[in-house]
């Protein structure tokens, strides 16, 4: 284990060891400063073989030296190893899924497959021909590709990487860990429902009886459709980062060991955000739509239905970025960049209409725009018969109920419209979806191709 005494020097640990650990026969000029706390893991790795050898032992046992460490750590410690083996010390080691340039430094292997059956026991050969040999005289063995990691592709030959488990029961049992993960996480599931429910309490108080007939009103009526929803999509992209980053080590691990296919673990990361999702935004739409005094049942469900698919595309956001970024830090800056740049151009401030032309194509791929316009025109511009002008009377007759048959008072001279339009709603929904599928593909292909496991 990589455990020493952290106020020592180096020096200071392997001549404690020497001198306590090697035989009183030997010369004390034969046994002979940073500090070990801070250290890295490589540093600490060539500090405990270091700490090892310093006790001259004839045979060296390592149990997976380049455990925890990336591509070029692992390769200078197994440098350092071979050094020491060419010095003629015996040196055994167990090691996983080592890179080519690794695997090449050994002599000598001894591969079991399950159930401790030894399969192959002897020399490896240069850039482990013999090995390769060996197993591709085998009947039904595939050559081995030029250019394929020969530890990759034995493991490959004797079934060491085929899954044991049929994709059904990987399904199963990756949907009931990600369920009972939400279940026991109260302080992100609690916290995500609490800023709900206080978003939804606040806004609803701030626009109690509201004019939205008024141009003040119907101003103020969108951005609370904006900044609400925009609320409830930040808090849970926030909190999905951490949680998907602190189990994508686990996924790694999992994957290393062939215990499930990447593809199970993406629909069960897909499958357990939907019921939380729509239950939070369930939460806020019977307590906020009725409040702030937005009208009709089945518009209420479709208000629902968009909030929570805006929602639900800032969640899966947040997964395709802890994915493809190599920390939680770069993919919270890289979050927060991202959406600031389209949350800018979402047609709500500025309005689109105000949108300067070298900038317009950033409002067209905006993704959340569609969600706003859609949540917008819901409320504000569903007006099933439009109201007629008496010209005599100088008002307007056949005045529905609806929000957006009302005529707005206050009109400035000149103004800046949002362009948000009702009849544009089920193509703006699909756009929306397209946007999801979108994210999920990029999200799939991250888990698929990109490892950030330090090995």
């Amino acid at each position: 284990m990589d455990v020493h005494s952290e106020a020592s020097t180096r020096r200071e640990a392997l001549t404690f060891s020497a001198f306590l650990r090697q035989d009183s026969s030997i010369p004390d000029s034969k046994k002979y400063d940073t500090i070990i706390r801070g250290s890295s893991q490589e540093q600490m790795k060539r500090l405990t073989i270091g700490v090892e050898l310093a006790a001259q032992p004839s045979i060296l046992f390592l149990d997976e030296p380049t455990s925890g460490l990336d591509a070029h750590s692992a390769k200078l410690i197994t440098d350092g190893v071979r050094k020491v083996a060419d010095s003629g010390r015996t040196i055994v080691c167990t090691i996983h899924q080592p890179s080519s340039d690794v695997f090449f430094l050994f002599d000598h292997l001894i591969l079991l497959k399950r159930g401790g059956q030894s399969v192959f026991v002897g020399e490896l050969g240069e850039r482990c021909q013999k090995l390769v040999k060996y197993l591709e005289a085998a009947p039904g063995v595939k050559p081995c590709p030029p250019k394929q990691n020969p530890a990759t592709w034995m493991l490959e030959v004797i079934g060491a990487g085929k899954r044991a488990s049929k994709g059904s029961t990987q399904m199963y049992f990756l949907m009931k860990r990600f369920f009972n993960l939400y279940w026991r996480t109260p302080a992100f599931n609690l916290t995500r429902f609490g800023i709900v429910f206080g978003v939804a309490i606040i806004c609803g108080l701030s626009f109690l009886s509201v004019d939205y007939t008024a141009y003040s009103g119907l101003v103020g009526g969108v951005g609370l459709v904006f900044m609400s929803t925009l609320f409830m999509a930040m808090a849970g992209f926030m909190g999905t980062l951490p949680v998907y980053s602190i189990d994508r080590s686990a996924f790694y691990r999992g994957r290393a060991a062939q215990t499930y296919n990447s593809l199970w673990y993406f629909v069960a990361t897909t499958v357990v955000e939907i019921p939380y999702v729509f239950g939070q935004s369930l939460l806020f739409i019977v307590i906020f739509y009725p409040m702030v005094g937005f009208q009709g049942f089945a518009t209420a469900v479709l208000y629902w239905v968009h909030v929570s698919l805006f929602v639900l595309g800032q969640m899966y956001f947040a997964q395709l970025l802890i994915h493809a970024f190599p920390s939680i830090e770069v993919a919270a800056v890289m979050g927060a960049l991202i959406n600031s740049i389209f949350l800018l151009f979402a047609g709500f401030n500025p309005p689109a209409a105000s949108i300067p032309e070298g900038y317009k194509w950033l409002y067209t791929i905006v993704p959340q725009r569609f969600s706003i316009s859609i949540l917008s025109a819901l409320v504000f511009c569903d007006c099933p018969e439009s109201p007629t002008w008496n010209a005599s009377l100088g008002q307007y007759e056949n005045v529905g109920s609806h929000l957006g048959c009302q005529p707005v008072s206050g009109l400035p001279v000149t103004y800046s419209h949002m362009t948000y339009n009702y009849d544009d709603r089920w193509a703006n929904f699909g756009y929306v979806f397209v946007t999801i599928i979108i994210f999920r593909l990029l999200s799939m292909l991250s888990l698929r191709y990109i490892n950030h496991t330090k090995r």
